[in-house]
C-alpha cells in the first residue's frame, strides 16, 4: 500500500491515526510502515520514519533515517519505549494508534501515542546541521497482507513565520541546563522551563554540557546566539559551575580566573587576549558543529568578569535584553545540614556575577541563593531525591534527575514570576507533571538472591524470618509483577542448581527488572570444606573461571542483559553486631565484587550493606533487635532480618531505587513508603504466641477471626488459655490497631500464665497510644529475654 501528497514543503507536519491488520493478528514479522518527508523528485533525498515490529506482536520499534543522495544515516531511534506495550491482537485489543512528525527547519520530532492516552508513549528527536530542502511526503506499507488500516491524516505546511510574534527565551549555560531529551534520565532546568510559561513565550536552549564562559566564548556558541537573537528576545546566561573548576583537565577549556577582589569586595574586569590555540584542541574540535579557532583565550588571560561581560555587551548590542542567572548549588552539605561556600573562597563566582548584573543595570535571579534555600529547607535525604544517581551508585551532586530538573525550572519561574522583567505575564502554573504516571508498561521484576531477600527457611523462630522480596509488591504499582526468587542460603554458584533459576532464565523478558543479590552466604567460602560445591571466591574479574564475578556475570548479567532486561545490583546485606554498645560493620569480601560488575557493565546498584548497617547503627544495640529474626535456643540470629526487618529493608531499598535514574522509580508508592502501619492486635499475639512455644490446637475461636488466617490457631490458643478476651460478644477485632493498653494487658496475662513477677516498666512506658511494629517487636523480644 502506497500514498502520496504531491504537495512540496520546506517544513511539514504529519498527524495520522492507523491501527494494524483489524482483521488478523496485528503487525507480522515481515510488517513495516514508512514515513517519507521531503521526499526529492528523484527519490534519492528524503526523511525516513520507519515503524516496525519488534520482538514479538506486542512491541514495536521506530527509526528515523536521513537519506541524501541516496545514503542511508540513522539519526535517531526508540527500541525499547514500544516494547511489550502495544497489544496486536484481532478486535477491541488492536489499539488505534497516532503519529506525528514534524520538520521545523533542522529539527525534527515525532510522538507516537495510544488511543486514549495523552502522553507520548515514545519520542523521537534530532536536529540536522544541513536540513533538505522542499520536497513532497508519501507513506508506505507492507510486508503482510491488509497491514494497516488509516483511519485519518493530515498533512500541514508549517508556517515559518508562526513563532514570529512569540517573546523569544534563549538559554546560555552548561550541563545543569541541558535539554537531555527523552532518552536519557539525567535532566536539566532548561528542558522543563518551557513548562512554566505560556503560547507567548518560545524557549531556545543552546546551553551545553561543560562550558564556561570562556569555552562558551571560544567555540563561538557565542555567535551562534547571536546569529538567531533579535530586538526584544530574552538571553538567559548561566556559567559559573565549570569557571571554577581546579581539576587539572580543566585548566586548558574550561577554568577562569577570578582574581583578587579590592578592599571593597569588588572582583575585577580584567581582558582577555587571544593566543594560538593549542593544536590538539583545534583537532579535537576542527569537524564538530563548534570547532575552535586558530586563536583562543586562554586560562592564564582575563578574569571571570570580563568573560561574562563580553556575553552581556554583546546580547545588549543586538538589542535583546541578558538575564544573568548564578548557578545553582551543589549537594554540599555540612554536618548540621547547611550548603557550605563551594564556588571559589566565600563563594566569589557568585557574587562576581551579582556585581556585575549591578554594574551593568541588569536583572540577576540569584539561582544560587534560591536554591540554596530550597535545598537547606528540604535537607540531606530529600534533596538527594532531586539529583541524578551515577553508575557506581553515588548520588551526583551537581547535576538532577527529571523530577529535579522541574523542580529548578519551577523555582526559577517562581523567580521570574517576582521579577520586573516583562515576560513575567506570561509564566504559568505548570500542569506538567514530571514524576510517576498510570500510564506505565507492565513488566516483571524478578528478585534473584539469597537469604536476605528469601527470608530464612528454619522451625523454632520465636520471632519469625522475613525476606524484602515479599514485600516489595506491596510499595510497588500492580504493573510490575514481583516474582520473589530467590532461595535461603543460596549463593551464586548454587543458585544454578534450583528449580528458581530455571524460572528466571526461561520466563524473564525485554523490559523486565531483575534484583540481583548474592555475597552474603559465600563469605561463609572461607570455612567451607566443599567450597568448590557452592562457594566461589572473591574476585572483581568476571574471565577468572570459578570466581564470583565469573558466576555473577555470565549466569546473571550476560543473559538479562541479553535480553535487554533492567538490571539492579545489590551488594550483600551486613550483618547485626554490636561491640561494647558501638555497631561494626564487618567487611564482606564479595561486596567490591559487585560494585566492580556495576561499574564495568553499568547496571544500576543499591548498596544494600550501606542501607542494613545504617538501619543498625541508627537503632543501637537494643533497637535493632526488631530488624532479626529469634531462635528460641540460640537468641537472636544476626544474619536473618524478621518480617518487620524484611519490610523495612524492602522500604529502604525502594527509597534508594527513587533517587536512582532507573525507571522502575516510576511505579514506587511514594506515600506508602514513608508511612509506618501500626501493628494490628492480631500481630502482636501471633507473635506472643509464638514466644510461648504453644503447639495446641484451638479449641474454640473468636467470631470475626477468619477461618484460614495465619493468626487463626494461635489467637484461638490465646483465647483458650486466658491470654487475650472477647470483646463487643465474641469478637476480638484482629485486624484493628495494636493499642499500648492492650498490649500491656496482654503481656500481664502471659506472665500470669507462666507465673512470672518480671519487672516490663520499661516495656510498658512505651506503650502508649497505637504501637508501631518497632515497639511491638521490641516488646515481645524483650517478653521472650524474660521467659527465656
Amino acid at each position: 500500500m502506497k500514498y502520496s501528497k504531491g504537495e512540496s514543503w520546506d517544513n511539514v507536519s504529519i498527524k495520522g491515526r492507523f491501527r494494524f491488520n483489524p482483521e488478523k493478528k496485528g503487525l507480522g514479522s515481515e510488517g513495516y510502515y514508512n514515513i517519507y518527508m521531503n521526499y526529492s523528485e528523484d527519490g534519492k533525498n528524503c526523511y525516513l520514519l520507519k515503524v516496525g515490529r519488534g520482538s514479538n506482536t506486542k512491541s514495536l520499534m521506530l527509526y528515523l533515517y536521513k537519506i541524501s543522495n541516496g545514503e542511508e544515516t540513522l539519526l535517531t531511534s526508540d527500541t525499547t519505549s514500544l516494547k511489550n506495550n502495544i497489544y496486536q491482537n484481532a478486535g477491541e485489543d488492536n489499539p488505534y494508534f497516532t503519529i506525528e512528525f514534524a520538520k521545523n527547519d533542522g529539527k525534527l520530532s515525532m510522538s507516537f501515542y495510544i488511543e486514549g492516552n495523552s502522553k507520548a508513549m515514545a519520542a523521537l528527536t534530532a536536529e540536522d546541521s544541513a536540513p533538505l530542502g522542499k520536497g513532497t511526503v508519501a507513506f508506505e506499507a507492507g510486508g503482510d497482507e491488509d497491514v494497516l488500516f488509516m483511519d485519518s491524516l493530515s498533512v500541514l505546511g508549517k508556517n515559518e513565520e508562526s513563532n514570529e510574534n512569540k517573546t523569544k527565551i534563549y538559554l546560555m549555560g552548561d550541563s545543569t541546563a541541558v535539554a537531555y531529551g527523552d532518552d536519557n534520565t539525567i535532566g536539566g532546568w532548561g528542558e522543563y522551563l518551557v513548562n512554566y510559561f505560556d503560547d507567548n513565550v518560545e524557549i531556545i536552549n543552546k546551553a551545553e554540557g561543560g562550558r564556561s564562559a570562556r569555552s562558551y566564548l571560544n567555540q563561538g556558541r557565542l555567535n551562534d546566539v547571536l546569529s538567531e537573537v533579535k530586538a526584544g528576545d530574552y538571553v538567559f546566561i548561566q556559567f559559573g559551575t565549570n569557571d571554577q573548576r581546579t581539576d587539572e583537565n580543566a585548566f586548558m577549556e574550561h577554568s577562569v580566573m577570578l582574581g583578587e577582589p579590592d578592599e571593597n569586595g569588588i572582583y575585577p574586569t580584567i581582558s582577555g587576549v587571544k593566543t594560538k590555540t593549542p593544536q590538539y584542541i583545534y583537532e579535537f574540535y576542527k569537524d564538530t558543529d563548534y570547532p575552535y579557532g586558530e586563536t583562543f583565550y586562554p586560562y592564564e588571560s582575563g578574569t571571570f568578569k570580563w568573560y561574562m561581560l563580553q556575553h552581556v555587551a554583546a546580547i545588549k548590542k543586538a538589542g535583546a535584553t541578558p538575564v544573568l542567572l548564578t548557578p545553582m548549588c551543589r549537594l554540599f552539605f555540612d554536618s548540621n545540614g547547611k550548603i557550605t561556600s563551594h564556588f571559589g573562597e566565600n563563594d566569589g563566582y557568585i557574587e562576581a556575577i551579582r556585581q556585575l548584573a549591578d554594574e551593568e543595570g541588569i536583572m540577576c535571579l540569584d539561582m544560587y541563593d534560591i536554591t540554596k534555600n530550597l535545598y537547606e529547607s528540604y535537607g540531606v535525604m530529600t534533596t538527594q531525591g532531586l539529583h541524578n544517581i551515577k553508575s557506581d551508585g553515588t548520588v551526583d551532586l551537581t547535576h538532577y534527575n527529571k523530577f529535579g530538573a522541574n523542580i529548578i525550572a519551577s523555582k526559577m519561574a517562581e523567580a521570574i514570576k517576582n521579577s520586573n522583567l516583562a515576560v513575567n505575564k506570561d509564566v504559568i502554573s505548570s500542569s506538567v507533571a514530571v514524576s510517576k504516571t498510570d500510564s506505565l508498561k507492565t513488566a516483571d521484576l524478578f528478585v534473584v538472591g539469597s537469604t536476605a531477600a528469601a527470608g530464612e527457611d528454619k522451625e523454632d523462630l520465636a520471632v519469625e524470618s522475613g525476606g524484602y522480596g515479599d514485600y516489595l509488591q506491596k510499595y510497588i504499582s500492580n504493573k510490575v509483577s514481583v516474582k520473589n526468587l530467590a532461595v535461603d542460603k543460596a549463593t551464586v554458584k548454587s543458585y544454578t542448581e534450583t528449580e528458581e533459576y530455571k524460572v528466571f532464565i526461561n520466563e524473564l523478558s525485554e523490559g523486565d527488572y531483575v534484583l540481583l543479590n548474592f555475597g552474603e552466604c559465600e563469605s561463609e567460602y572461607l570455612n567451607s570444606s566443599d567450597e568448590y560445591n557452592k562457594y566461589a571466591y572473591p574476585s572483581d574479574n568476571e574471565n577468572e573461571k570459578g570466581s564470583f564475578s565469573y558466576y555473577l556475570y555470565n549466569n546473571y548479567i550476560k543473559p538479562a542483559k541479553e535480553k535487554n532486561a533492567v538490571i539492579i545490583m545489590m551488594t550483600p546485606a551486613a550483618q547485626r553486631k554490636f561491640v561494647n554498645g558501638e555497631y561494626v560493620n564487618e567487611e564482606n569480601p564479595y561486596t567490591s565484587n559487585v560494585v566492580a560488575m556495576v561499574q564495568k557493565y553499568a547496571t544500576y546498584y543499591v548498596n544494600l550493606n550501606n542501607v542494613t548497617a545504617e538501619l543498625y547503627s541508627t537503632m543501637g544495640e537494643e533497637g535493632s533487635k526488631v530488624l532479626n529474626a529469634y531462635d528460641r535456643n540460640s537468641g537472636i540470629e544476626n544474619n536473618v532480618l524478621s518480617k518487620f526487618g524484611a519490610e523495612t529493608t524492602a522500604k529502604k531499598i525502594l527509597t534508594m531505587m527513587q533517587q536512582s535514574s532507573a525507571s522502575l522509580k516510576d511505579y514506587i508508592d511514594s506515600e506508602g513508603i514513608k508511612t509506618t502501619e501500626p501493628m494490628t492486635r492480631a500481630d502482636f499475639v501471633y507473635m506472643i504466641m509464638n514466644v510461648l512455644g504453644n503447639d495446641k490446637k484451638a479449641g474454640s475461636n473468636f467470631d470475626d477471626v477468619t477461618k484460614g488466617k495465619y493468626y487463626e490457631n494461635a489467637v484461638g490458643v490465646a483465647k483458650d488459655i486466658g491470654i487475650i478476651k472477647s470483646e463487643s460478644g465474641n469478637n476480638f477485632k484482629p485486624e484493628e490497631a495494636l493499642t499500648g493498653e492492650f498490649a500491656k494487658e496482654t503481656i500481664e496475662n502471659v506472665l500470669d500464665n507462666v507465673n512470672s513477677n518480671a519487672d516490663m516498666t520499661d516495656v510498658y512506658d512505651l506503650l502508649k497510644g497505637e504501637i508501631s511494629p518497632e515497639i511491638g517487636i521490641w516488646a515481645v523480644d524483650k517478653l521472650y529475654e524474660v521467659l527465656k
